[in-house]
């Protein structure tokens, strides 16, 4: 009956929660739990005792509910991250809500700061899910850090939201390159490049560079499959392209667009990826060039 009403006292809110959270009875949870999905607003107040219980069955239960209120809950969720063993339960519900938890982006970078790396691992995957309106704070935060673990779990954060990360590859090519980088975030950021796909030309440098003078093994095994990943069968061209196919004519008949640049070369474009100041083009023959935009001296349509 109460789940069919339009309307609810506000009292009945708080027995509500407790019966969500409290009851023994699997279908009295679950009924009461109905009710409050169809009033957020009021769910979210009443549960906000609940869930800061000393009981971490009522909290999960409680958490697993706002989880299901969407953005309504997201401010309470925020709130509760910082309860006993509770963090776990909260990235996992920001991550079920997803865009629509974009508020949580502040907290959840700060949490990346954390020490303890299954924090981190879990935060990163919730920001990953969270996706394109998280994308930004991510890279700004990326482009100023420099502290390897944070730098690590901005990485984790770039590769859980997959090719659409691909604005945030000249951050990650910087990461590449800071003094303090270790292992495990040099790793990290070449697996978020590596995800990205054709955007992830614009690190070429220094994926270059760490091939030959990686700090270990595996890190100059991995600069060198990346390297040979993203070029397919052909090495990487270098930043100022090769001269390739110059009528551009005959590119625009097989619908590519070309690309003059200000030192004579024409790229036929069979695919473009913009990132920032830069370019990323593979060309009619399959091969990968990273140019500056300020070398483009004229774009031509197909």
């Amino acid at each position: 009956a109460l789940q069919r009403a339009a309307s609810l006292p506000e009292p009945i809110f708080s027995e509500l929660a407790e019966m969500a959270c409290r009851d023994d009875h699997h279908e009295v949870c679950a009924a009461a739990a109905a009710t409050l999905e169809k009033h957020p607003a009021q769910a979210v107040t009443a549960l906000r005792d609940v869930i800061h219980a000393e009981n971490w069955t009522e909290r999960e239960r409680a958490i697993k509910i706002a989880a299901r209120l969407g953005k309504a809950a997201v401010p309470l969720l925020i709130e509760a991250r910082t309860a006993p063993v509770t963090y776990q339960a909260v990235y996992k519900a920001l991550a079920e809500i997803g865009p629509d938890a974009a508020a949580a982006c502040p907290a959840l970078l700060e949490d990346l700061k954390q020490k303890d790396s299954l924090r981190r691992e879990l935060c990163a995957q919730a920001i990953g899910k969270i996706g394109p309106p998280a994308l930004e704070p991510v890279s700004k935060a990326l482009e100023s850090a420099g502290e390897p673990d944070y730098c690590e779990g901005l990485a984790l954060a770039l590769y859980n939201m997959g090719e659409a990360a691909a604005p945030a590859a000249p951050a990650l090519a910087r990461a590449l390159a800071l003094p303090s980088a270790d292992e495990a975030m040099l790793l990290a950021v070449m697996r978020a490049l590596e995800k990205i796909g054709p955007a992830a030309a614009v690190a070429q440098p220094q994926l270059e560079k760490l091939k030959t003078t990686g700090r270990g093994n595996l890190v100059r095994g991995k600069a060198a499959a990346l390297l040979q990943r993203l070029a397919g069968s052909a090495p990487l061209q270098p930043s100022v392209a090769t001269k390739t196919a110059p009528i551009a004519t005959e590119a625009r008949q097989k619908s590519y667009t070309v690309y003059k640049l200000k030192n004579g070369t024409q790229l036929n474009a069979a695919t473009v990826v913009e990132a920032d100041d830069t370019y990323v083009i593979k060309d009619d023959r399959g091969k990968m060039h990273s140019i500056k935009k300020s070398e483009v001296e004229k774009i031509i349509p197909p």
